[in-house]
């Protein structure tokens, strides 16, 4: 039975058991026939996507200060700081002894292995050098050593018997970036200023548990010292603790948990291939011979060079490119050579931002705490989020309307804050001197115990799916009281789609919670009722979750690059009616998607097709309407002209090959302009008055005209009965004139 393994866009829970299978058979989920499908459709029509197009959703960056830990929108590359002129790293290895610092139990350290027990590109958030991680003052805490077992090259064929974290000692973290010392990072070695973090020694790799304080040092970069080589390696990755939920139901953010990979090899380790490269001079490559190359690194089969993303290799002055033939031919130092197998759990700390702890004398400390609730709207995560369930892979049913939904983040921040005065006075004989008490004014004891919690808004609005669909855990249709056939608040006087249909209230609201509360959001003590869904930090935390036949569920996600199932647009922002197209009711999307388009997508709208309780046919559809395209989309060619209208006005005459129109039909002229003077009048036999009368296109950004383009013109009631009163021998004439363009098709649009 063939094995698959389903990567990217969507999480599958397949429920088929199936008894018995031959190899020979390729079993494609439905879910992942949705998804394909979905792609495919999206790419046909709007091209290629930019691999940077988030689609409106934002990552976030948790960096934790001396003061307090702030959230930070990340919208390009994480760039290394450079540390404070003159300010060495100052390491206290009785940081344990403050006893200000969780310890780390039993069900954190299995949370935090099990997470991370699994080769690299199979670990989810995580970071690597440089790091993301941006922290002045911390403790450094043991959290695991692995028991992963290794052999050297010399003897790889033999049972692995070397144990990779007794091999790691002398912890060392560097206070410089990359870019202070020229570097891209450092492989091997301690180039630049690093800091010996104490206590981290062999021995007490598997067997200290207090924290070393690190104080005005830096996490630009970490690495530990092999044994094996006697060189230093910074083979790690960070996973931030928000990801990590215990046994114990404990989520561990705020903390940081770095996690090394043994490796073990010399400096200027190479290794050697034989390559067949063809004679010089020789055209048809049918005479070769073997040459002997020699690659940095430790490489046993050129695909771990493919692998690595080493496509060419340079060797005494020419050029080689990589090819899965290669064959090895050798290593330097085999005996001291260990390969990394890609799971980070040999070695794994704890970073957690803090401060020294403080101790007061005096005769008499009087203690309270100061408590404070701060609610914060994290106004870049709160926005409206319309989704497309991949039910139908056609152009008209991507109308992203399956479900639209708000989502107001807010940050709760409770505060615990110690509080001390200090009370002195004199005695005479044991005995306290009347009037000679005096008590300072209030100051901080401690730290203060900071809790941040986030929770969501979420209102759904529309859904326009009639299949079964959750946001949050909530089925949609069940919230507005309908049966999952049944679309709310997306069909109106412009829409194709027939079924059961039904509109809200204005005034009706219908939430997705699971507790409400009186919420103060000013200075002044102003409060709101708000409904609140917890642990969603982010809009794009919230799940969008579908059901398809044969009890597949598929998660809606949005991938940088990849066809998305959910865009995140401002508040406010109207979505599309019934089976409308999305770039219909925004003509900007198409070049959104590509990455051409500078202006926001959403401000650029052709409001008939956008949802309205008013609509009621096709009065306010514009009558004319000039695009760009990579597509025909689908449509039914009635007419296939190929004409070229050159410099002067040319007249030609076309039979459109129909038995019928019906209203709301449009009639699209496909071809290309090609000068500032292209235009376009198109007339009815009969009439003088042209029912088009434009310019055909305009040009690009760059100054060329689009290769694919079309004008349309609608098809209203009225038109319909005359086009169709015209019609002869299973067709209707129409006059075309004009000059500079092309007319390559002329096809129908149904309603």
């Amino acid at each position: 039975m063939k094995k698959y393994l389903i990567k990217g866009t969507l999480a599958l829970v397949v429920g088929a058991f199936f008894g018995s299978c031959s190899d020979d058979y390729e079993y494609v989920p439905l879910a992942q026939q949705k998804v394909q499908a979905f792609e495919e459709v999206f790419k046909e029509i709007y091209g290629d996507i930019s691999p940077d197009q988030n689609w409106g959703f934002s990552d976030e960056l948790v960096v934790a200060t001396d003061e307090d830990v702030e959230t930070i929108v990340i919208e390009e590359e994480v760039k290394a700081s450079t540390r404070r002129a003159g300010t060495r790293a100052e390491i206290d290895v009785n940081g344990n002894e403050w006893d200000v610092v969780p310890e780390v139990t039993a069900a954190e350290a299995k949370a935090v292995y099990d997470y991370v027990n699994k080769v690299k590109s199979q670990v989810e958030h995580y970071t690597e050098f440089p790091s993301q991680i941006s922290l002045k003052n911390y403790y450094v805490t043991q959290v695991w050593t692995g028991t992963d077992k290794y052999t050297t090259w010399q003897d790889r064929n033999s049972t692995p018997s070397i144990l990779g974290s007794s091999k790691m000692n002398n912890l060392h973290i560097a206070q410089q970036s990359s870019a202070e010392i020229g570097q891209v990072n450092w492989n091997i070695g301690l180039t630049g200023d690093w800091i010996h973090i104490n206590n981290f020694n062999a021995s007490d790799n598997r067997n200290y548990n207090g924290n070393t304080y690190v104080k005005n040092g830096g996490t630009y970069n970490f690495a530990y010292h092999s044994s094996e080589d006697n060189n230093y390696h910074d083979k790690w990755i960070a996973i931030d603790g928000k990801y990590i939920t215990d046994a114990d139901g404990v989520n561990h953010k705020g903390k940081y948990y770095i996690c090394f990979d043994f490796v073990s090899y010399p400096i200027n380790s190479k290794s050697y291939f034989k390559v067949w490269v063809n004679e010089s001079g020789v055209q048809d490559g049918t005479q070769h011979h073997q040459e002997r190359i020699a690659i940095d690194g430790i490489y046993g089969t050129a695909q771990d060079l493919l692998n690595d993303a080493i496509s060419t290799v340079t060797y005494n002055g020419h050029t080689y490119t990589v090819n899965s033939s290669w064959v090895f031919d050798g290593m330097d130092n085999p005996n001291m050579c260990i390969p990394a197998n890609e799971k980070y759990t040999d070695w794994i700390i704890r970073l957690v931002p803090g401060t020294e702890d403080t101790h007061g004398e005096g005769g008499k400390d009087n203690t309270w705490d100061d408590i404070s609730d701060d609610w914060k709207e994290v106004t870049n995560q709160s926005g409206r989020v319309f989704c497309e369930d991949l039910g139908q892979a056609t152009r008209e049913d991507l109308d992203y309307n399956d479900v639209v939904f708000d989502v107001r983040v807010w940050e709760h921040t409770h505060t615990v804050q110690p509080m001390k005065s200090r009370t002195t006075w004199t005695t005479t004989n044991g005995v306290k001197d009347a009037g000679s008490e005096t008590t300072s004014a209030a100051q901080t004891n401690g730290k203060a115990q900071v809790t941040v919690k986030y929770y969501a808004e979420i209102e759904v609005l529309a859904a326009g799916g009639t299949i079964p669909l959750q946001v949050a855990g909530k089925e949609v249709h069940s919230l507005f009281n309908v049966g999952v056939t049944t679309m709310v608040n997306t069909r109106d006087g412009n829409s194709t789609a027939f079924g059961s249909y039904v509109a809200t209230k204005n005034n009706d609201h219908y939430y997705i919670y699971d507790e409400e509360k009186d919420i103060p959001i000013d200075k002044k003590g102003t409060k709101k009722h708000v409904y609140l869904k917890k642990d969603i930090e982010k809009a794009s935390d919230v799940s969008v979750i579908v059901n398809y036949s044969g009890n597949q569920v598929a998660e809606l996600t949005s991938h940088a690059g990849k066809a998305p199932h959910k865009l995140f647009v401002p508040t406010g922002t109207i979505w599309t009616s019934e089976r409308k197209p999305l770039d219909l009711a925004y003509p900007s999307f198409g070049s959104y998607v590509n990455g051409t388009h500078s202006q926001p997508w959403v401000n650029n709208t052709v409001p008939y097709y956008l949802y309205s309780a008013a609509h009621q046919g096709l009065s306010d559809m514009p009558k004319v309407i000039k695009t760009k395209t990579t597509s025909t989309y689908q449509t039914d060619i009635i007419a296939t002209p190929a004409k070229t209208f050159g410099g002067s006005l040319t007249e030609e005459t076309y039979t459109l090959n129909i038995d019928k129109f019906w209203p709301g039909d449009r009639i699209r002229f496909f071809g290309s302009g090609f000068s500032e003077e292209s235009y376009i009048s198109v007339t009815v036999a009969g009439d003088s008055a042209p029912i088009i009368d434009t310019q055909f296109t305009e040009r690009n950004r760059d100054g060329s005209y689009p290769s694919v383009a079309y004008v349309e013109i609608l098809v209203d009631e009225d038109f319909c009965d005359k086009l169709n009163n015209l019609i002869s021998n299973g067709g209707v004439s129409l006059k075309v004139r004009g000059r500079s363009f092309t007319l390559s098709q002329i096809g129908r649009v149904q309603f």
